[in-house]
């Protein structure tokens, strides 16, 4: 009878690390995963930020205030799409947002995916008159 609790307790004890070991791979896969598509929004992110920066004029920029607009990421046969939400206001001489109008505009672009419950990325960008 002995030998067959510490048969029983061996089983178990190889059961318990064998599920401990499986749920560090887990996390391992979960995290790269994550980071891999935090580079996928970043890339798009910047993508969009260059797009508004070299398309519209300092005076212009108001008019993408508010946008949210879907980029996809595209790698060989992969797709990913990802909601890039743009923001633009008056900063003061330090970046700090103002009330007033100034002569530098903030422009703040967020990257989010449906996997996600936050935004994986945010850019922002001083312009000046």
């Amino acid at each position: 009878m002995p030998q067959t609790m510490l048969a029983f307790l061996a089983m178990t004890m190889a059961v318990f690390i064998a599920l401990n070991q499986q749920r560090a791979d887990l996390k391992t896969f979960e995290s790269i995963l994550d980071s891999e598509y935090e580079i996928m929004a970043n890339a798009v992110a910047l993508e969009q930020m260059e797009i508004v920066a070299a398309s519209t004029s300092w005076d212009d920029l108001h008019d993408w205030n508010g946008d949210v607009v879907t980029r996809n990421f595209s790698f060989n046969n992969f797709q990913e799409s990802f909601d890039i939400a743009i923001m633009v206001r008056f900063v003061d001489g330090s970046g700090n947002p103002s009330g007033v109008p100034t002569m530098t505009k903030e422009v703040v672009i967020s990257a989010s995916n449906s996997r996600f419950t936050r935004p994986l990325v945010t850019h922002a960008r001083l312009i000046s008159e």
